[in-house]
């Protein structure tokens, strides 16, 4: 569980240098994506899309273990081995929407932190840690990560209602 963890917040870290890098340097105005009340309706928007899919995807789910059951009634190892797919697929999107919600929080604290005044330094390597420029990064790789996190929502739903791709077309 622990190695699984570093593997994800690794490329996130990765991810949030990049565009810190990219801001300090090219100085890209981002007015809209920095603005912390389009971020809040756009994550919120994004969170009931996902909870609305949520119960189609259940919904799909029981459906394709019914038909996996009738399927595979004899092959027992078959029908083990979609239900353990079905199963991974679940807690995949329970894990986007749980995601989703948690930079929802997280822009929250954002709003709040970015009301702080910060001491500012001379220093160049302080500079690039500057306080307004480390929210304006967080806020685009939150923006990035929820992107592709509705997007893999949408792959999911996408392969369960795609039955034969679960199923196998063999017969």
């Amino acid at each position: 569980m622990i190695n699984k963890f570093f593997k994800i917040l690794l490329p996130i870290i990765l991810l949030f240098f990049i565009i810190n890098i990219l801001l300090y340097n090219y100085k890209t105005n981002l007015s809209k994506i920095n603005d912390n009340d389009f971020l809040f309706v756009f994550i919120g928007i994004l969170l009931g899309f996902s909870i609305t899919l949520f119960p189609f995807i259940v919904s799909l789910t029981e459906q394709l273990k019914v038909k996996v059951i009738e399927k595979y009634k004899d092959n027992i190892e078959k029908k083990l081995k979609i239900e353990s797919n079905l199963r991974l697929l679940f807690k995949e999107v329970k894990h986007n929407i749980l995601f989703i919600f948690s930079t929802l929080v997280f822009i929250s604290s954002l709003y709040i932190m970015q009301n702080f005044s910060y001491p500012k330094s001379n220093n160049c390597f302080a500079s690039f840690f500057e306080i307004s420029l480390v929210l304006k990064s967080l806020r685009l790789t939150v923006f990035i990560l929820n992107l592709y996190a509705i997007y893999d929502l949408i792959v999911v739903t996408f392969e369960l209602s795609n039955s034969n791709t679960i199923l196998g077309v063999e017969d």
